[in-house]
């Protein structure tokens, strides 16, 4: 038998009963930290005698998942029309800017002019949301370029009509 109900902490417990000849146990596993075993009496039905056990388990540390390096990635779809993402990852703090440019070196957009944390970000570049000249973007080779710190990184992505 399992049950998982909150005990009087607000902490989740899962509860299991088991029979082991002919004796009856209640394994209560109180999330994350303890187990509480008690013995609840041959018959299983009766508080003949109650044993309480608190055992701390093992809690294994969540990998850290923060990324290690400053990178832009390919924008996808490639080529698009009218939308692409956008996606890059910074490994410290740091203002950020990412612009679209033309071939000519002519800034079209700035997507993002930020402080940002560590992490790893997307952006969408939809040229029917943005107003003016992005609206009216030609077919062609865009460049977006991600400027961050010290680091800065350029890439090339085709906008077909």
């Amino acid at each position: 038998m399992l049950n998982i109900k909150k005990n009087d902490n607000t902490n989740l417990v899962k509860e299991v009963k088991m029979k082991l000849n002919k004796i009856y146990f209640v394994l209560i596993l109180t999330i994350p930290f303890f187990i509480q075993a008690q013995y609840v009496g041959g018959d299983g039905r009766g508080d003949v005698s109650t044993i309480i056990t608190n055992v701390p388990l093992p809690v294994e540390e969540a990998p850290d998942y923060s990324p290690t390096k400053f990178e832009l990635a390919q924008n996808y779809p490639n080529p698009f029309n009218p939308k692409t993402v956008i996606s890059y990852q910074l490994s410290v703090t740091s203002k950020v800017t990412l612009k679209i440019y033309d071939v000519l070196g002519n800034e079209i957009a700035t997507l993002v002019n930020e402080e940002k944390p560590a992490g790893t970000y997307e952006v969408e570049f939809n040229t029917n949301i943005h107003t003016g000249n992005v609206r009216n973007l030609p077919s062609g080779v865009y460049l977006y370029r991600l400027q961050a710190e010290n680091s800065v990184e350029t890439k090339k992505m085709l906008l077909i009509k």
